[in-house]
This record gives C-alpha cells, structure tokens and sequence, in this order.
C-alpha cells in the first residue's frame, strides 16, 4: 500500500476502568505494529532475520513482555516469486501446504500476530487465493496450522462473496477463537486486561485490487478517503461495543 490509512486497527481498551481506579492499578500496553511487509524477495527474505529479532527483543523484555500486543494493518502478502514458491514440492515437505502465500502466513504466526487489518495485497490474486494460504494443510508428515489470528475489517461485507463467506468468524470472540478468520472486530486479553481491535480498510479497495463480490462502504466517488466519514460510521455502528 502506497497511501496512508488504506487499512489500520483501532485498539480499545475494554477493562473495567472503574474497578481499575479503585484498585489504584495501571496497566500500560506494549503495542508493537507493523505493515506493507510484503516486500520484494530481496528486500523480506533478508531483513526477515533482523525483523523477528527485534520482534522477539521487546517480547521478551523484562518489563513490558507480559503487556504485550503484536497487530499488523495488512499487506503482509503479496503475490511474486515467494507467493508462488510456497506451492513447490521442497517448501511443502517442511511447512505441510502447497498454498501460494502460505510462507508469509507463517512469518506472522511465528512473529506472534494477534490480528491483522485486511490490505489491498492480499487480495491481488484474488479472494479465493488469499483465503486458501489462511488454511490449515497437512502433506507428506508436515503440518501447517493455518493463520493462527483474524483478518479484520469493520467496513467490508464479506458475506456478499461466496468464498469469503466461508470463512466469516463471530465478530467479539476472542482472536484465538478466530484464527484464520475474517470478522469485523475481536478482543484479546493482555495481562488480565480485554483489548478489543476493530479492523479497517481503504473505501478505495475495489479499485486497486480483486475484490470478488464483497461490499464496501463508505462509497467513494473520488479517488481520496473520506476518513472522517469512515470513522463517523465506524463510530456509530461499533461506537457502543465497549
């Protein structure tokens, strides 16, 4: 994604302020987000190693470990050389899928995504493609568990697409509960406190990628998002979740 804010996560806190002021508690969130690491072959296979490291330095620190959520605003596939070399016989003995895009799935399961908004690259080899690399698959004594978090997107009707229709996760479950999922909304718990994320992408999507048959709003007439008008129904349809 080329442009600012064709897909972004709202976090909500969904503790019980009230029972936090009285107890005198405070809770801080180690929030560490990512997107568009889609990357050439060059570029994601060779800061692949650095990146998890640095991933794995604040997950693991002495503080804030405990307190942590890993979200991604989407565009974490994108079809190329590796899209289609997840299909090969040679990665299919070690990961168990032949699913183009797959490998990428696995890079965000093994850097401990919790969720991730919906971006237009996943979508560039169609709907179908996109959902089969979110399967769990199991070939020649390897197993792949599938994405282990949700896709989200507050603002996408997927019921209106045959295939993505399949996959519709209850909105409010937990993100365990919607691994490999699309839903609108999830909760996760950090540290004994509920998180709840809200997914969102571009109006503009049906004029950048394949999109199949689902349905998208608000409708754009001119080639700019209308983020206020986005977030204004954002805000009245899931305003009162929390």
């Amino acid at each position: 994604m080329k442009k600012l804010l064709l897909a972004f996560l709202f976090v909500l806190g969904a503790s019980n302020l009230a029972n936090a002021q009285k107890n005198d508690a405070s809770f801080t969130l180690q929030l560490l987000h990512f997107a568009d690491i889609d990357g050439n072959e060059k570029t994601a296979i060779s800061s692949v190693g650095n990146f998890s490291a640095l991933l794995h330095a604040f997950k693991t620190d002495p503080k804030y470990a405990k307190s942590t959520l890993v979200v991604s605003s989407g565009d974490n596939i994108i079809p190329g050389p590796r899209f289609y070399a997840a299909e090969q016989k040679a990665i299919t003995a070690i990961t168990g899928s032949d699913r183009s895009g797959h490998i990428d799935v696995a890079w965000m399961n093994y850097f401990g995504v919790q969720a991730s908004a919906l971006g237009n690259h996943e979508l560039d080899a169609s709907v179908k493609e996109f959902l089969k690399a979110l399967e769990p698959r199991a070939k020649g004594g390897a197993k792949f568990s599938g994405a282990n978090f949700p896709y989200l997107s507050a603002n996408i009707d997927f019921s209106k697409d045959s295939d993505a229709k399949k996959f519709i996760g209850k909105d409010g479950l937990m993100a365990n509960e919607l691994a490999g999922k699309l839903a609108h909304y999830t909760i996760v718990e950090v540290n004994g406190e509920k998180i709840g994320i809200i997914g969102a992408t571009t109006p503009l999507l049906g004029t950048i990628t394949s999109i199949g048959d689902m349905d998208i709003f608000p409708k754009c007439k001119k080639k700019e998002v209308d983020v206020k008008a986005l977030a204004k129904k954002l805000q009245k349809r899931y305003g009162s979740i929390w």
